[in-house]
Parts: C-alpha cells; structure tokens; sequence
C-alpha cells in the first residue's frame, strides 16, 4: 500500500496505470506501479480536468475546452 502525499485534492482520475489529480494549475500523473510522478502544467482555467489517451477536457462552469494531449 502506497501513499501519494498531496494535499486538497478535489478529484481524482485514472489513466491507464496512472492516477491524476490537480494541483497548482496542473495535472499529476502518478505511475501506481512505480511511482514515477510527471506534471503536465495547464495555461486555461478549469474546474475539472478529464484525460483520455488523445485528449484532454478542461470542464469550467460554462464551458468545455477540447485539446489534443498525449500523457
């Protein structure tokens, strides 16, 4: 069993082996089997942050931003 020390996370998601969260206007990708953490900063604003293989949604109170995105 691991801990991931981070503090307020609001949400949090699954990419494959990885979970994610947001942090300080960007997203932590955390590798569950080894660890390896990588930040991927985001310049638009967001409520919530959606990460698929291609794709990255950026959910704000009226509005969806579309991006392509390779984790």
């Amino acid at each position: 069993i691991k801990t991931i020390a981070a503090q307020s996370i609001g949400y949090f998601n699954f990419l494959g082996e990885e979970l994610y969260y947001p942090a300080n206007g960007k997203l932590v990708f955390t590798n569950l089997f080894t660890g390896d953490q990588q930040e991927n900063p985001l310049s638009n604003p967001f409520e919530i942050a959606l990460a698929t293989d291609e794709r990255l949604f950026l959910v704000q109170k009226k509005s969806v931003d579309f991006f392509q995105f390779k984790p």
